[in-house]
């Protein structure tokens, strides 16, 4: 990733660039609602990749416990290939080991080959699967752990 690109905490003002990378993103996207209660959650991680007043991702993450969540990480179409998406789930592994999970977890749809390919990258492991999980189209979610422990998790991100 270029080093002019900032990893900020999701605000407010960010919303409206989240809300439309989101919606480019996804078939079936989330509200921007739902983004904004979890902007307001102080259970949740919600970063912002930006280069000065772009906005080129967003990574969301929520901790409970020992257990973590990815629950949602999206890069803007013109932003991807360049390591957003690499550098925000690492950030976001880094702040679920701080606030002691132990585990972390996600779904993703059985079709996107390029996030399971960062999520293995990461040392994620299918554990299960979800039938007919994702809605628009229809499609099964493959369920990916990792254990988080005190050594470095993620991939090396200068690649």
């Amino acid at each position: 990733m270029e080093n002019d690109v900032l990893l900020i905490p999701v605000t407010e003002e960010l919303l409206p660039a989240i809300v439309a990378i989101e919606n480019d993103s996804f078939s079936d996207p989330w509200s921007e609602t739902s983004l904004r209660e979890c902007s307001e959650n102080e259970r949740m991680i919600f970063l912002a990749a930006a280069r000065g007043d772009d906005v080129l991702g967003f990574g969301l993450l929520g901790v409970a416990a020992d257990e973590s969540e990815v629950l949602d990480i999206a890069v803007s179409p013109a932003a991807r290939g360049c390591g957003i998406g690499k550098t925000l789930l690492g950030a976001l592994l880094d702040g679920a080991k701080q606030r002691g999970a132990a585990a972390c977890y996600l779904e993703v749809r059985e079709s996107n080959a390029p996030a399971i390919g960062l999520y293995t990258g990461f040392g994620f492991r299918p554990v299960g699967r979800r039938k007919n999980y994702y809605q628009k189209p229809r499609e099964d979610a493959i369920v990916m752990a990792l254990t988080l422990d005190t050594e470095d998790t993620h991939a090396d991100l200068s690649d």
